[in-house]
C-alpha cells in the first residue's frame, strides 16, 4: 500500500519524465492543481480526484482519480505531466510558466524538478479556479455513474483547504 509520504519516482516507469517535458514549449500559462475527496465516497473506498485547471481559459487540462488514497507527491507529478503532455482540451502541449498549488506537506519534493523545467511554483491557501471547478463538479457531476452528494458551497470550500488524512 502507498502512503502519503512515499518517495517521488521520476523518469522511466513514471509519467513525469523531465526529458520529455523539457521538449515542450515554455508558455506564459498558469495552472492550478490539487486533489479533493469526492463527497459521496466513504472509507475504506474513498475516492480522491485530482484536477489541473488553466487560469487563462478556465479549462480542465487533466483529471485523474487516486487508486490508493490519500494523494501522494507521485499522484501530483503524474497529474501535472498528463496536463502538460496530453491535455484534455484541444490546446497545445506546453510547460506553464507558473503552477499554483495548495500548500501541502506532500508536495515540496517535486519543487526542484519543476524549477529545473523552468516552472515557478506558487503556494497558496486559495486556488480560485480549481475551487470553482470542484464546486461545479461536485454540484452537477457524477463519478463512475454514482451521483455525487450535493453539498453547500461553504462546506466544499472548507473541505478543499483541509489537510489530507494520514495514509
Amino acid at each position: 500500500m502507498q502512503y502519503w509520504n512515499d518517495k517521488l519516482k521520476l523518469g522511466k516507469g513514471s509519467r513525469f519524465v523531465k526529458r520529455d517535458l523539457r521538449l515542450l514549449p515554455l508558455t506564459e500559462a498558469e495552472f492550478e492543481a490539487d486533489f479533493f475527496l469526492v463527497p459521496s465516497s466513504t472509507r475504506p473506498q474513498e475516492l480522491w480526484m485530482g484536477m489541473v485547471i488553466t487560469r487563462e481559459f478556465d479549462d480542465v487540462l487533466a483529471m485523474d482519480d487516486v487508486q490508493f488514497p490519500p494523494p501522494t507527491v507521485n499522484n501530483l507529478a503524474n497529474l501535472l505531466a498528463h496536463a502538460m503532455l496530453r491535455p484534455l482540451t484541444d490546446r497545445d502541449r506546453q510547460r506553464p510558466q507558473r503552477i499554483h498549488l495548495r500548500d501541502r506537506p506532500q508536495w515540496p519534493e517535486l519543487f526542484p524538478h519543476l524549477k529545473q523545467l523552468g516552472i515557478e511554483v506558487v503556494l497558496a491557501d486559495d486556488l480560485p479556479w480549481f475551487d470553482e471547478a470542484v464546486l461545479e463538479f461536485v454540484q452537477h457531476g457524477t463519478v463512475r455513474h454514482v451521483p455525487l452528494t450535493v453539498m453547500d458551497e461553504e462546506t466544499i470550500r472548507d473541505t478543499l483547504k483541509s489537510p489530507f488524512p494520514p495514509g
